[in-house]
């Protein structure tokens, strides 16, 4: 195949060039949503219904494909339906149950807790607990406002997985009610709510990705009375338990539960500081 384009590989400017390039693929699409990340491109339709949409997306196909000449089998090639995709290191199903993400990063931290139960043995203890820190937490943080509306199962294995990485640093078996009151350590659904809350801290200050910043609005928003819950976060209405236990109505329910002395902060320094001394109460 000739090659019209390209730019050296591991070259400096490679990355830019290739971001000018690609920059304006949503432009030559219209009726869908484009992400761009990176060199991974994500095309997708939110729809009620399935119906229709696979002649949508391979209209959108065709499109891209007379607009930057690209060469992309369609109607050769059946597009597959699956129940789950991997996307950035998350694992959504088309339940939205979070089982298969909740499996795959288990996989992920037991591998991780081998490591550190292999260090344990000559490492001392502060050591093994900045392994922890940086080898399996980030495992249990990674996106969790997304997931964080899966089942109490999977929960449930999460703890347990917190807790073997705690018995191997501290030689010994632990229980959960020893995780906050000899280590310290908060529990995984307080270091959630505390992500949440950075994050609907962000969108309300206009510092997060801009596609979030719509998502909350204040009371004060939909009437001018000065209420006590004025500046409360008012969720949209929900009729399934779906949408009830996604980040635009948890994040602004958990957010709701601050103290109002933390909801006043303005800078994300300070809120972050007051956030952490609220979880570990």
């Amino acid at each position: 195949m000739p090659i019209s384009f390209g730019v050296p590989q591991g070259s400096m400017l490679g990355p830019l060039l290739f971001i000018i390039y690609i920059n304006d693929l949503p432009l030559a699409v219209q009726g869908c949503c484009v992400e761009l990340y990176a060199d991974d491109t994500l095309i997708y339709f939110a729809r009620k219904s399935v119906s229709g949409i696979p002649a949508q997306l391979t209209g959108t196909l065709q499109r891209i494909t007379e607009a930057d000449d690209l060469v992309i089998e369609i109607s050769n090639t059946r597009l597959e339906r699956v129940n789950k995709v991997k996307y950035l290191g998350v694992l959504p199903d088309n339940t939205l149950s979070w089982k298969d993400h909740i499996e795959y990063i288990g996989n992920k931290i037991l591998s991780r807790l081998r490591v550190l139960r292999r260090a344990r043995k000559v490492l001392p203890k502060p050591t093994c607990q900045m392994l922890n820190n940086t080898l399996v937490l980030p495992l249990f943080d990674y996106c969790s406002p997304v997931w964080d509306s899966c089942g109490a199962g999977s929960k449930a294995y999460l703890d347990k997985l917190n807790r073997r990485a705690a018995s191997i640093i501290e030689g010994r078996s632990i229980g959960a009610e020893e995780l906050k009151s000899i280590l310290g350590w908060p529990s995984l659904q307080a270091r959630r709510n505390y992500l949440k809350c950075v994050l609907v801290h962000k969108c309300l200050h206009d510092i997060a990705p801009s596609y979030l910043l719509s998502e909350f609005r204040c009371a004060h928003f939909f009437h001018g009375y000065n209420t006590r819950s004025r500046d409360l976060l008012r969720p949209p209405f929900a009729k399934t338990t779906k949408y009830q236990g996604s980040f635009r109505i948890n994040g602004a329910l958990t957010y709701n539960t601050l103290p109002r002395i933390i909801r006043q902060v303005e800078t994300l320094s300070e809120f972050k500081m007051k956030l952490k001394r609220h979880f570990k109460q």
